[in-house]
């Protein structure tokens, strides 16, 4: 089949699917997330998306387990409801991006948490924009009263070009040195006023091979080093639709030096890891350098959203002329 890119970076490009990538994704899924006949999944996840259609859907229809849909639009008007019906059906995994999880505390109220048994859960995952940890710390806060346990919580990393996942099960946060990661693209532990914290998008299995890769230099990177993130498995894509070009350098990447004909896809995005876990930090193209300092937009965001009470995401500010 062709997926679709999101189209978020640069115009959307059919990604050719295999039924090949289709079976390890289903397996790899079924084996991290627990997948079997007594998972019960809610999601409103629409099945035009890659997490919608093959981590949630159809991942769950070929692990034999029960499956409960809502409309997207249903989540958006009333969120409650996403919880109403988990709640109702004793759900064992859920899965959404992480405003959902943003909306869900603005848009629930103490007294209807203290209503919800999410005891169940096993699998609350959070994927497809960015993993925010004050984002995952203030949900797990309001609705520990529903009996949700923090280790439920599951963020994950994917893109199309490999079907979709490549880490599940983020454990770990990481507080790095603000100024080692903009300046010397290292992450290092630290604590004080000039740091930030990570989250971790999942732990390397066996199952995907991830390397960290200077992408100019196309060597391998260490530990802690920030580079963009190769991987390979048979969940790689075929390539681009039309697109041969394109696919070489996407999809058949080769470290410099290497020899043994093993290739990987460029994903674009950068990362690190750390203690057998991969970290995402934004995208190569995405990439501001101000006064040699290496910026990614989504940090200038956050730090944007948590200046003032006022500005939320999505917002614009229009300014009126009085007469």
């Amino acid at each position: 089949m062709l997926q679709y890119t999101s189209g978020s970076t640069s115009d959307p490009k059919g990604v050719v699917i295999t039924h090949g990538n289709l079976a390890h994704q289903f397996e790899l899924n079924r084996r991290l997330l627990g997948l079997g006949l007594e998972t019960r999944g809610v999601f409103w996840l629409p099945p035009y998306h890659d997490f919608g259609l093959i981590s949630v859907i159809l991942s769950t229809l070929t692990g034999n387990s029960e499956l409960t849909m809502m409309s997207p639009l249903s989540f958006i008007q009333r969120p409650a409801l996403w919880f109403d019906v988990m709640n109702r059906v004793r759900a064992t995994h859920t899965a959404a991006p992480n405003f959902a999880y943003d909306l869900a505390v603005h848009k629930t109220t103490t007294e209807q948490r203290a209503q919800w048994d999410l005891s169940s859960l096993k699998v609350v995952m959070s994927a497809a924009e960015p993993v925010r940890e004050e984002t995952k710390r203030r949900f797990l806060e309001a609705f520990a009263v529903t009996g949700l346990r923090p280790e439920a919580f599951c963020p994950a990393y994917g893109l199309a070009e490999h079907t979709v996942a490549v880490t599940i099960f983020g454990r770990s946060t990481l507080r790095v040195d603000r100024h080692q990661l903009e300046m010397e693209r290292r992450a290092v532990p630290a604590d004080g006023a000039d740091s930030q914290v990570l989250v971790s998008c999942g732990e390397l299995t066996g199952d995907v091979d991830v390397r960290i890769v200077d992408p100019e230099l196309c060597v391998g990177l260490s530990d802690g080093q920030v580079g963009e993130i190769w991987v390979d498995s048979p969940s790689k894509a075929a390539g681009y639709w039309g697109s041969p070009d394109e696919s070489r350098a996407t999809f058949a990447a080769r470290l410099t030096g290497m020899n043994d004909g093993h290739s990987y896809l460029r994903t674009g995005d950068l990362g690190f890891l750390h203690d057998g876990e991969l970290y995402v930090c934004g995208r190569v193209k995405d990439l501001l350098i101000v006064a040699g300092r290496n910026i990614h937009p989504q940090d200038v965001e956050d730090t944007l959203r948590n200046c003032h009470r006022a500005i939320r995401p999505g917002d614009r500010g229009l300014r009126h002329r009085c007469r």
